[in-house]
């Protein structure tokens, strides 16, 4: 629930007639929030005298000059929210100024249309009654707070803004003095994403990239790494010594690879052997079925395996506790995606560990002793809709119906007349029944993957070489194609792209991705990190 309590407090903006101003008034509006605003004149204005909350939205080169302009026209108790992007221009003023103050930068630009998963510096300098609920405010709205000193605002910032800047700016200079085409005429993947990048800083407020260039007083630090970073690859490259190039590049690659990785067992293509060494693991029951196979092929001695009769149950009984793990069927070679999987997974918040793959041919099992005294199949709609075309030809007086499981419809060990059901050949020792007909999919290359959920990620320590993800995308034209551009520009190949129902409105939907890296990739990090602009919800729902 929102924190209304700032709705009966005076809000006033200074500077609102920028871009950024623009949207934070908007946004606070959005929260129930009243907002007055006004621009250069705001000395003048009534309201600011009463205001209990100040947002500085103005220009580095002035806004330190804005905050000592209040002195004596504001309330001591009054809030004063410096927005600049470097904190060092404005710190001594605010602290002269004596009144309760914030630095805020917010790390986006003012087309976000939600601060979903965005990411907001705050720099506390003097807290107020009103600087916890107005924190409260964005983190309720989704946004994400992350708290540094000025000093380490500004250090950070020289290296991911100010250097950023710089470098593209230049890049851009070279290319048009050498006369190199940027249209993307003639270009790779990754010139055509670095072109991108450029037009974006190239066409920003031109006052606002000089005035980043200047006032932060880390810039000269880092343009100093930088130009020994150039220096001692140029000194490489003139050596024309590929070795120590290839070297150079490849003590880079080990210093960006995440640290702390696990020991731990690597999965091939086939299923692993006892996975699974202790605990209860929950499978789609009764015993007999292909999840009841999948839970003992990862499953040693040791594991209580628990049927349940449906998914929902196995996925509530993970989620209270009753069980540790659970093997559940996720996608089929001929009828694919097992929709109820994916859906489950967000609805009750649990992650995959892995997942092991099941050979199935389906065998047709009945009390009767011959297929014209079937009457009606009774089985999983996937495995009915592996075997329509046999079920068709040869039984076609049967009558079809869906259940639960390949073997809900056998109660007690036994059938009723007529009835018969598609299951694994295990299960006719198991419950005593007569195989009809073996191997009756409609395709033999018939192979299903079932995913091994718990409630954490690597909750079963297991390297997993692909990541499933779970993510929501803004509604506007486009969006799909830039979010996957973020994927091909760091070379991430996707596998899987399964859109489902919001069930929040109509026409709306989510996505499952499946990205053939693991989850502790950082790439795909670094990957999420930008499609935060594009997607509001991003879930990394574990290694499969």
């Amino acid at each position: 629930m929102k924190d209304m309590s700032l709705t009966k407090q005076n809000i006033f903006l200074i500077g609102g007639t920028g871009r950024m101003g623009n949207w934070l008034i908007n946004f606070l509006q959005s929260q129930k929030i009243e907002v007055y605003s006004a621009g250069r004149s705001f000395a003048s204005n009534t309201q600011l005298a009463d205001a209990d909350i100040i947002f500085i939205s103005v220009p580095i080169t002035y806004a330190a000059a804005v905050i000592q302009s209040l002195k004596e026209k504001i309330k001591p108790t009054a809030l004063v929210v410096d927005l600049t992007s470097i904190k060092s221009s404005t710190l001594d003023a605010l602290i002269t100024l004596g009144n309760p103050s914030l630095g805020m930068h917010f790390l986006f630009g003012p087309t976000v249309s939600s601060i979903q998963n965005q990411k907001i510096i705050i720099n506390r300098i003097k807290n107020g009654a009103n600087t916890c609920p107005l924190l409260k405010v964005f983190k309720d709205a989704g946004g994400e707070l992350i708290e540094m000193t000025g000093p380490e605002h500004d250090r950070t910032m020289a290296y991911i803004q100010s250097l950023t800047h710089f470098i593209n700016i230049a890049l851009m200079e070279t290319l048009l003095n050498a006369k190199i085409d940027i249209t993307g005429h003639v270009a790779t993947p990754v010139f055509i994403a670095q072109t991108a990048a450029m037009l974006r800083i190239i066409n920003q407020d031109k006052e606002l990239l000089s005035s980043i260039q200047i006032h932060n007083p880390s810039n000269s630090d880092a343009l100093l790494q930088f130009s020994k970073a150039i220096q001692n690859l140029q000194v490489l490259v003139n050596k024309k010594d590929q070795s120590e190039i290839s070297n150079h590049i490849l003590s880079l690659q080990k210093r960006v690879k995440p640290n702390g990785k696990k020991s731990i067992k690597k999965m091939g293509k086939k299923s692993p052997k006892h996975l699974i060494t202790e605990g209860k693991v929950a499978f789609l029951g009764p015993i007999g079925t292909y999840s009841y196979q999948a839970a003992t092929s990862i499953s040693s001695k040791g594991v209580s395996l628990v049927p349940y009769k449906t998914l929902y149950d196995v996925f509530e009984a993970i989620k209270i506790g009753k069980i540790d793990a659970g093997v559940v069927p996720a996608e089929n070679t001929t009828e694919g995606t097992i929709r109820e999987t994916l859906d489950y997974l967000v609805d009750f918040d649990l992650r995959t560990n892995s997942s092991t793959i099941v050979d199935v041919h389906h065998c047709l099992l009945s009390n009767e002793d011959s297929l014209d005294k079937v009457t009606k199949v009774i089985s999983h709609p996937q495995a009915l809709a592996q075997c329509r075309k046999w079920l068709r030809k040869n039984i076609p007086q049967a009558e079809i119906e869906g259940g639960a499981s390949t073997l809900a419809a056998v109660k007690d060990t036994t059938l009723r007349s007529g009835v018969a059901v598609l299951a694994p050949k295990i299960a006719a020792k198991k419950y005593g029944l007569t195989i009809l007909a073996r191997n009756i999919e409609d395709n033999h290359e018939n192979i299903t993957k079932f995913y091994v959920i718990s409630k954490q990620i690597d909750s079963l320590q297991v390297e997993s070489e692909k990541t499933l993800l779970f993510l929501t995308i803004f509604n506007r034209i486009g969006v799909l194609k830039d979010m996957l551009e973020v994927f091909s520009n760091f070379k991430i190949n996707l596998s899987k792209l399964e859109s489902r129902p919001s069930r929040e409105k109509a026409w709306d939907y989510h996505f499952f991705i499946e990205a053939d890296i693991p989850p502790d990739d950082l790439r795909l990090q670094q990957a999420l990190d930008m499609m935060k602009q594009y997607c509001p919800v991003i879930k990394i729902l574990g290694g499969i």
